[in-house]
């Protein structure tokens, strides 16, 4: 199956009234999300294998979210660069393909703040229990510790400069683990109301980071089933 029917980078084009299908994904983005971002109305991305639109690459400031209505699906690389913030939506579900990842690299920052009634989901394209049958197969797959690689701060390599910090609050992280860890924390990060599970081998790492300042802070959170 051919992988996207358009694949955008840096480009925000007005997509109306589209039929795509026969497409891995109906859509990729592959650098500039979410600033770059389509303005769609009355498509029909159906006839499709995933019901999401891929995003992969360089990120920009600004709130991942369900535009369009479509989940965003993150593919291979996906990375927040230094002095970039990027804000997840509360209630938000973020899947990721086998083999992706996320990264914050030092001086930026990934704030995903959920609340008790919208949290947050970070999770495998194969988890249909939260934001539907993403990758279109009925059911006929079901998600596995490992299935994915992690969400990683980096260290800023200079004891000057911030370190990459996680935000973490009302969050879940599942199902991924693939490099050995759900979680990586090499500079600082805040994990609070949340819960790190099913990951592949270990829940969460914690390295020191650059910077002295860093703080790694840990509450209220549920670490659990981590093979």
């Amino acid at each position: 199956m051919l992988y996207a029917a358009l694949t955008l980078y840096n480009a925000a084009p007005t997509m109306t009234n589209n039929l795509i299908a026969g497409w891995n994904y109906p859509v990729q983005i592959v650098g500039g999300f979410p600033q770059y971002t389509p303005a769609y109305s009355g498509n029909d991305f159906g006839g499709n294998q995933h019901l999401a639109v891929a995003v992969n690459g360089t990120l920009t400031g600004g709130t991942w979210q369900n535009y369009g209505g479509y989940l965003h699906a993150a593919v291979g690389q996906v990375v927040v660069p230094s002095l970039v913030t990027l804000t997840v939506a509360a209630g938000s579900v973020v899947k990721f393909e086998q083999g992706a990842y996320l990264t914050v690299q030092g001086q930026a920052v990934l704030n995903a703040s959920g609340t008790l009634t919208n949290p947050i989901t970070f999770t495998s394209i194969k988890d249909d229990t939260v934001g539907g049958d993403s990758n279109g197969d009925g059911g006929a797959s079901t998600p596995a510790p490992g299935d994915w690689l992690y969400l990683n701060a980096q260290a800023s390599g200079n004891a000057v400069l911030p370190d990459g910090r996680l935000n973490l609050d009302y969050a879940t992280v599942r199902y991924g683990g693939g490099g050995g860890y759900d979680v990586i924390v090499q500079g600082a990060a805040s994990v609070n109301h949340s819960t790190i599970a099913l990951s592949g081998l270990y829940g969460l790492y914690v390295s020191a980071g650059s910077n002295p300042s860093s703080t790694v802070a840990v509450s209220n959170t549920l670490i659990s089933n981590n093979c």
